[in-house]
């Protein structure tokens, strides 16, 4: 391999490497200063679009930019949390009167009728927008398999083997370019030195 075709493998490494690191980094903020949550799939209900041991990155949503089609996670009445695809929604519209009839206010409350795509019904009763976590962004398949440590807790190891790989990676191309550099470059720059 020439030194031309090493230093652009060097390169796109360290751009890959790099990469993976500050979309770690960032998911990890987003997680902790803007309310996105990291979910593991715990049940087959959403096959095939979503697997048990799935890592599901959930974003916070307004109720009123959740469309049908779109997955959502939600709490239920009892406490538990659901990942469900919105199959319907009604508007519920609170008009605020005067005695006379003239309108105060206007309130609209929107509830989602969801089911999952391997469930052959729908859920039983709606789900108010107050119960509305946020809504499906993107997945990872398996990567929330493992119990034993808490999410964030494994995305930062994650960002720190990367980190350290990238930082060792580095560290290697730095050595290799000084091991290259010729002894008596600094030998004849001290003997310019002591000329002067």
């Amino acid at each position: 391999m020439t030194a031309k075709v090493r230093a652009i493998a060097s390169g796109i490494l360290g751009i890959v490497l790099g990469g993976l690191f500050a979309a770690l980094i960032v998911l990890a903020l987003s997680i902790t200063f803007f309310g996105f949550k990291l979910v593991r799939v715990q049940s087959s209900s959403m096959e095939p679009a979503l697997s048990v041991g799935d890592l599901v990155v959930v974003r916070p949503v307004a109720p009123k930019d959740i469309k049908e089609g779109d997955i959502i996670l939600f709490e239920t009445n009892v406490g538990a949390q659901v990942m469900h695809r919105v199959v319907g929604i009604n508007s519920i519209i609170t008009n605020v009167r005067t005695p006379e009839g003239e309108l105060l206010e206007s309130n609209e409350k929107l509830r989602f009728l969801t089911q999952g795509d391997a469930n052959p019904n729908p859920d039983a009763g709606d789900v108010p927008q107050e119960q509305v976590i946020g809504k499906y962004w993107f997945s990872i398949p398996l990567l929330g398999g493992a119990d034993a440590l808490p999410l964030q807790m494994m995305l930062l190891l994650l960002a720190g083997f990367i980190a350290l790989g990238w930082i060792s990676w580095e560290g290697f191309q730095w050595t290799s370019r000084r091991r290259k550099t010729p002894p008596t470059t600094g030998a004849a720059h001290a003997q310019m030195e002591l000329d002067s």
